[in-house]
């Protein structure tokens, strides 16, 4: 575990990316744990991540799409819908493949951006 800025980690970077964030580091760290491979951690639970958009661009969807840098061959594709409150809210269990490093590509209505993360096994 590595302790970030909150708009460090997977979660805070998709966040500023795909919504209006200011160029300000935030105050506080949050510790994040790797994500691991097929849905879940070691521990039994899930490899939970709400994805937040605050941009009226974005549809009521999100699609993630995942490719293995090092095997372009190797690829997932999840959908996650828009939470009913608060709306801009897509809770996902992101569940990738294998482990590696993966470039993901998220995408709702003509808002994108991609992100590169490291995956370990369980």
């Amino acid at each position: 575990m590595r302790k970030l800025t909150r708009f460090s980690g997977l979660l805070g970077l998709a966040v500023c990316l795909l919504s209006a964030c200011t160029n300000q580091a935030p105050s506080s760290t949050q510790t994040y744990r790797p994500l691991h491979t097929g849905g879940g951690y070691p521990d039994g639970s899930s490899t939970k991540i709400l994805w937040s958009i605050s941009n009226p661009n974005a549809s009521s969807a999100l699609e993630i799409t995942g490719k293995k840098l090092s095997a372009g061959h190797e690829t997932f594709h999840q959908t996650f819908p828009m939470a009913s409150s608060p709306l801009g809210d897509y809770p996902s269990i992101v569940n990738v493949p294998t482990p590696g490093c993966w470039q993901v590509q998220l995408k709702s209505g003509t808002v994108a951006a991609t992100v590169t993360v490291w995956v370990v096994g369980n």
